[in-house]
């Protein structure tokens, strides 16, 4: 079953004041990931150095020696790039040349290249991690403008891993409707069936085809990639893949799950060994297949699975509050997205709130403000109360 899940609580508090007109305060908004075992952006506060200008023309090679903690498991290491100014040393099919990255909208200042800077090379490196109970892997990912050989290979990956045995996770390849090397892109599952037997449709896993979210993909563009897994031996679900997560980072842009996803034949889908395997994680992997690629990596997190935040054209924001005609009418206008279900609340003194409706769209008219013209302030909420 696939659904498009989001949630998140919004705390818009306004004053109307009775006798100088209106008065906005400030919006609260936190929602952050629930326990990280592991977790990066690769910015300097983290202790990450950039190779901002280090690529020289021609091209030549910007890898740094791995830092806090990354292992490079090829003769290569990965690099770490600025987005102002950053030129990737790349060899794609065309020949060699110096790439800038597209910006990620939800990423800082620095962001990981993994690729090539010749025709072969490729890039495979590890973070030591904690993974148990349900838990999610998951990170920002934006491929270059072409793929490996053809389109019947794969290109980047972010792995859950177990010395050199990859125990689950998520590869990338040309999509069901692509025609050549430019694309579009979709999710490759590294899943097993329940005997342990491996699920393949496409070159080395499953291929999520015609899934929205999942397949046809655009190059060239930051999406979320995620997968949860449950690692509890105690629970009834020990071993199987629980969630499939993608989200468009563009603004407005979706998120799409996929809840207990099902293999070619409709089997539960498990992580290496099936129900009865015994591996398990204790290191992200993130990779690149090389030959003439280019996979970008941001924001990697391995913990308990979290609800992902959308990003609206708009930030949140009460965008008018108008008196009516009648005494008692305030229309009250935010920026709100499709499909969504929202409450209104007001107070008289920020600490007691009365719901005025539980069910509401922008704009909305409140009738039932009492025409007292001595009641000077008042104080409205918004809140996202979307399952």
């Amino acid at each position: 079953m696939m659904l498009e899940r989001l949630k998140i609580w919004w705390a818009k508090k306004f004053k109307i004041s009775y006798s100088v007109g209106f008065l906005l305060i400030g919006l609260s908004l936190a929602l952050q990931p629930a326990s990280a075992q592991f977790m990066t952006g690769f910015e300097p506060a983290e202790g990450y150095v950039g190779a901002q200008g280090s690529a020289g023309n021609p091209p030549g090679s910007s890898q740094l020696v791995p830092q806090q903690g990354w292992q490079a498991q090829f003769s290569n290491s990965f690099d770490v790039h600025t987005y102002i100014d950053s030129e990737i040393p790349w060899t794609p099919q065309t020949g060699p040349e110096l790439y800038t990255a597209p910006e990620n909208p939800s990423g800082g200042e620095q962001f990981i290249a993994l690729g090539t800077s010749d025709s072969s090379g490729g890039g495979s490196d590890v973070h030591s991690a904690t993974f148990s109970g349900l838990v999610e892997l998951s990170a920002d990912y934006a491929p270059a403008y072409e793929f490996d050989n053809g389109i019947g290979n794969y290109n980047g990956a972010l792995l859950a891993r177990m010395g050199t045995t990859n125990v689950t996770g998520l590869y990338t390849c040309a999509a069901s409707t692509a025609t050549d090397r430019s694309g579009p892109w979709a999710f490759e599952l590294w899943a097993f069936a329940q005997n342990g037997i491996k699920v393949v449709n496409w070159a080395i896993g499953y291929r999520l085809d015609g899934v929205e979210g999942f397949d046809d993909l655009e190059m060239e563009k930051w999406y979320r990639i995620g997968i949860v897994f449950d690692l509890d031996p105690a629970s009834p679900t020990y071993r199987r893949i629980m969630q499939l997560k993608s989200q468009d980072l563009s603004k407005g842009g979706k998120i799409w799950i996929i809840d207990e996803p099902k293999g070619t034949s409709d089997e539960d889908l498990y992580i290496d060994g099936g129900s009865a395997g015994t591996t398990s994680p204790d290191l992200v992997r993130i990779y690149n297949v090389g030959n003439g690629t280019l996979s970008m990596f941001d924001n990697i997190y391995v913990g308990k699975p979290y609800d992902w935040q959308s990003t609206t054209d708009a930030p949140f924001a009460i965008t008018s509050v108008t008196r009516g005609s009648e005494p008692n009418q305030t229309t009250i206008t935010w920026s709100s997205l499709p499909s969504r279900s929202y409450s209104l609340e007001s107070s008289t003194d920020l600490i007691n709130w009365i719901e005025v409706n539980d069910s509401v769209v922008s704009p909305y008219t409140d009738d039932s403000l009492p025409p007292n013209p001595l009641l000077e302030t008042i104080f409205y909420r918004v809140r996202d109360i979307t399952p």
